[in-house]
């Protein structure tokens, strides 16, 4: 570091002032040139032994460094007045103490004239002269007296000389004033001449610069009129309103460089200003609204022309419902239709002083292309709206001339109604003049359907007032009114509708009920929405009123259906009684005949071998007659019990399944055991209800069935257990044996009247008809499993749970 400051001493110095720098320079020359000059003559001074002399030249020597200090520090002034200073009096001194007048150092004073020439301005300059004068003055008086010694013995020789030295010294401080006037002249002209060209030249950048500006400024409004033009073709390509808006209000971020912004459309029916959409992580106040001149937005509507602040939370206009901590500078622009006014587009900033004029009027550029989306936006969506019109009032048309149930022509108008108006809450009243109630035979809130009980009509209600009046009801609730306890309410009672429309049904001169739509949204109905729901309502009212007399008349019609087909199934089952009868009677007239011709035929063998005295004949002849007799009382048992069942002789009782197959299996013991018949009964059988004493004869006909035609099965048994089906299906219990098993084809045949597979088979065929009306008048039914002969049967059977009680008459 030392170095570079020993560097920088010896490096001439340089300022912002030019003249400065020069004088400067010039100083540090002059030094340059003296430092060899007076450190040679203090080595001559010391060599010749002269050492009075030598100290002050040594002194002036050691001066030189400090002016070149100072003249590096800028303290020229004081660096050129320690300088002159000093060499006035080095010469002088050498003067003093030498020869006088006639020294040589008399030379150095031209020297000394020539640096204040260079150095000082002109009245300096002059004044160094004058001390120059007096400074030889003073030496030519020394030599005058003694004191300064002198090689002239005459004062007039001194005198002489002295006055040449003078004139000759100011000579020469004339010529370098003259010099030196002449360069200073010189260097001003060529300052002036080098300012006025650096002013020329500064005029000539400031003028590139200001034109390279206007350029970009330009260039910058070119792009931007391009941008605006691309997106004035982008809106306007856009019919979807909602989607036009956040174009818009992303556009004029982009536009201006904003952190967020919004757009407030106008509602002429209310005269308020509503925000409708915000490109903002904060959408608390979407579907709040502004009255004329409150906050930026209204008041941008007020004056019609662009607003913008440096500081929103400063502004005396802001709106008392401004949150600190948000936007600070905001802009805003009114979007006008020709003289319609729209709304207004507003882009805010965190940052303070971030909109201008110009931004403002760039924002009003992108407005106007803005109001020519809004409006084809709307025209657009009228358009739609339209066309749903006319849909839905072609769908309802439909449903009026389309006969059809109640459920559907209702569930057409609410689809309906939902496509064109904005529908959260939906109902369908109608009301019974007669008896001053009201129904709801259709609701849907949120999506989800709800029933209401029939009711009186209250009065005071919205359904009373629209019914009575016949003219359409409107509510809007305000944000008090929605923070209200619910007294009375429809379908979902935990919420409340925000907006409420509900129109009369017209049937003729008579109001048959009302069509109601709700929202959940503030504000939401106007009197197109009451215009086109009272023409659905009418409508409504001839497809709801020709919907209900259909279901009248397919009422009536399936009432005589049923009737008919009633009628038809009795008379089925009554051919099909007659057909039974009659083989019955057959079947029963030939099974009385034979035992009766066998009874008849012995009893005249009988008399035959009693007169006869063949007593061992007598005894076969009555066994005979005795055995046809039995056979004939078992069929007309069996009969009588096939004609009791259906008719219930015995109260129903609660009763295990267990019990009753343990109760048949010990009336029918005997049989079992002869056959050695193995009976195997599952565990956990459920309980039952029935007549328990027709449900025991049921399972020992089963029982003997299955024991009669084991054949000649080695290990014969039965299994008696129940299975499960699907759910919600009864249990099915059954009777398995091992035995002979039944031919497929013969399974629809085993349960008829005197159907005996095997004709030799003891028994009258009626005891799987006896057990299938057992089974039926329990409301259970009976059929057969088995995959064929010499495969086992399995006779399956439902019966009435303990839970259930019904029974046939």
């Amino acid at each position: 570091m030392m170095l570079d400051q020993i560097w920088r001493f010896f490096t001439l110095p340089r300022f912002a002032d030019k003249e400065k720098t020069a004088l400067a320079q010039i100083l540090y020359v002059i030094l340059f040139a003296l430092v060899p000059f007076t450190g040679l003559t203090v080595l001559l001074h010391w060599a010749s032994g002269h050492y009075a002399s030598l100290l002050y030249w040594a002194a002036g020597f050691l001066l030189l460094p400090l002016c070149g200090w100072l003249a590096h520090r800028g303290n020229l002034r004081v660096a050129i007045f320690i300088l002159l200073s000093t060499l006035v009096f080095l010469a002088t001194i050498s003067l003093w103490i030498g020869d006088g007048s006639h020294d040589i150092v008399l030379l150095f004073y031209p020297v000394i004239v020539i640096i204040g020439g260079l150095l000082l301005r002109p009245r300096a300059y002059i004044l160094l002269t004058g001390i120059l004068c007096l400074s030889l003055l003073l030496v030519a008086y020394g030599e005058s007296v003694g004191l300064v010694h002198s090689i002239r013995d005459s004062n007039d020789w001194i005198l002489d000389d002295l006055n040449s030295a003078i004139l000759i010294l100011l000579f020469i401080a004339f010529a370098v004033f003259l010099l030196a006037h002449r360069m200073r002249q010189n260097a001003t002209r060529d300052r002036q001449q080098q300012q006025t060209l650096i002013e020329s030249n500064q005029l000539l950048v400031d003028e590139i610069v200001e034109r390279r500006r206007v350029e970009q400024e330009l260039q910058k409004y070119t792009k931007q009129l391009e941008m605006l033009r691309q997106w004035g073709l982008e809106l306007a390509a856009e019919l979807d309103l909602s989607a036009v808006l956040q174009t818009i209000v992303s556009r004029g971020i982009s536009l201006v460089r904003g952190a967020t912004g919004s757009i407030a459309l106008y509602r002429p029916e209310r005269q308020v200003l509503e925000w409708t959409l915000a490109v903002d992580p904060d959408q608390s106040y979407i579907g709040k609204t502004m009255q004329c001149g409150e906050g930026l937005a209204g008041k941008v509507w007020e004056t019609g022309a662009p607003v913008y602040v440096d500081d929103y939370a400063q502004w005396e206009g802001r709106s008392p419902e401004y949150a600190p901590g948000r936007d600070v500078a905001m802009v805003g622009v009114p979007i006008h239709w020709g003289k319609e006014f729209l709304g207004v587009l507003e882009i805010e900033d965190r940052a303070p002083h971030t909109f201008t004029a110009e931004d403002a009027e760039l924002l009003t550029m992108l407005a106007t292309q803005a109001a020519v989306a809004i409006v084809n936006a709307r025209l657009y969506a009228q358009a739609q709206q339209r066309a749903e019109q006319l849909a839905t009032m072609n769908d309802i048309g439909r449903a009026v001339s389309k006969l059809q149930g109640l459920n559907s022509v209702l569930e057409t108008i609410y689809r309906s109604v939902r496509r064109i108006v904005p529908t959260d809450a939906f109902y369908v009243c109608l009301y019974d003049a007669d008896r001053e109630e009201i129904s709801f035979p259709l609701m849907y809130d949120s999506g989800l359907s709800y029933s209401e009980p029939t009711r009186p009509l209250r009065a005071g209600t919205w359904v009373a007032k629209v019914i009575h009046t016949g003219k359409p009801f409107i509510l809007h609730r305000t944000q008090e009114e929605m923070y209200t306890p619910l007294a009375y309410g429809l379908g979902n009672k935990q919420r409340k509708s925000a907006s409420v429309l509900v129109v009369p049904l017209w049937m003729g001169d008579k109001v048959t009920g009302v069509l109601s739509v709700q929202s959940y949204a503030m504000n939401v109905y106007t009197a197109e929405h009451v215009e086109i729901l009272v023409g659905i309502g009418h409508q409504a009212a001839i497809a709801i009123e020709n919907a209900r007399l259909y279901e009248r008349v397919q009422q009536e019609l399936a009432e005589r259906k049923r009737a008919e087909a009633e009628r038809e199934k009795l008379i089925r089952e009554l051919k099909a009684k007659n057909t039974e009868l009659e083989r019955f009677t057959y079947t029963v007239s030939h099974d009385l005949k034979s035992p009766l011709i066998t009874i008849r035929s012995f009893l005249g063998f009988l008399e035959k071998d009693l007169a006869s005295g063949d007593q061992t004949r007598v005894a076969q002849d009555a066994s005979r007659i005795l055995s046809a007799a039995e056979k004939m009382r078992r069929l007309l048992d069996e009969l009588l019990e096939l004609s009791r069942v259906g008719r219930l002789t015995n109260l129903p009782e609660r009763i295990s399944f267990d019990t009753i197959a343990r109760d048949a299996v010990a009336l029918v013991e005997g049989q079992l055991t002869t056959k050695q018949i193995q009976v195997e009964i599952a565990p956990n059988l459920p309980m039952i209800y029935g007549d328990r004493i027709r449900l025991v004869e049921a399972m020992q006909n089963l029982i003997e069935n299955a024991a009669k035609f084991m054949r000649e099965q080695p290990q014969p048994q039965i299994c008696i257990g129940m299975r499960t089906s699907h759910d919600q299906a009864p249990p099915i219990f059954f009777v398995r044996d091992n035995g002979a098993g039944i031919d497929p084809k013969f399974h629809d045949k085993i349960f008829e009247l005197f159907n005996k597979i095997d004709p030799t088979s003891e028994g009258t065929g009626l005891g799987l008809a006896l057990v299938k009306r057992i089974i039926q008048a329990h409301q259970g039914r009976i059929w057969v499993e088995s995959e064929g002969v010499g495969k086992g049967t399995t006779m399956c059977f439902t019966l009435p749970q303990a839970t259930e009680t019904r029974f046939l008459d």
